[in-house]
């Protein structure tokens, strides 16, 4: 799908039209990944922990520890969404191919469904990427197998699968908005 850009020359907005790029995990990407899955559990728990210490409406909503299961599932489940987001991506690392995005599309579906602002859900996205691209950082780095090129490369691909997670979630969120809506 082509996609707008705007920018700014000399004082006039340009609009112009690009290709919507599709990326594929880095050779490095998929060397780490591996780990990263066997780390799944401890990544989910990690996440979920920094999402309920930054948005109010997670922490509110944050079932004590003994009531957590680490897979979880229903609309209520933090930790159950944030280890299929995480399942996904780790997924499509090891094995290329399309991008599957059905948790990401869950993810904004059930926040509609909540309430949660989409400011809040995004927010979620950029913190779990970020806490995953420091993860992936420091398996890259501490091994020192990978060259400057390389890691730079992981990163503009680590941060396309989060755009796209994101894109994902918020286009759901705001069907099943616009769903509730209209049976108002």
């Amino acid at each position: 799908f082509p996609y707008t850009t705007l920018f700014r020359s000399r004082g006039i907005f340009i609009d112009v039209q690009m290709p919507q790029p599709t990326l594929g995990p880095t050779p490095a990407l998929r060397t780490v990944a591996p780990a990263l899955r066997d780390r799944l559990t401890e990544l989910c728990s990690t996440i979920v922990t920094r999402l309920e210490q930054a948005v109010p409406f997670y922490r509110d909503a944050a079932p004590s520890s003994a009531e957590r299961r680490p897979g979880g599932s229903g609309v209520d489940s933090l930790p159950g969404s944030v280890r299929r987001n995480l399942e996904d991506l780790f997924g499509w690392l090891q094995s290329g191919g399309e991008i599957e995005l059905s948790s990401a599309r869950a993810t904004g579906r059930d926040r509609a469904e909540q309430g949660l602002p989409l400011t809040d859900t995004l927010r979620g996205y950029r913190i779990g990427f970020a806490m995953v691209w420091q993860a992936v950082a420091e398996r890259m780095l501490g091994s020192g197998r990978y060259s400057t090129r390389e890691f730079a490369d992981s990163a503009t691909v680590l941060w396309w699968a989060a755009d796209e997670f994101a894109s994902a979630a918020t286009r759901r969120s705001e069907e099943h908005t616009s769903e509730l809506q209209s049976h108002h």
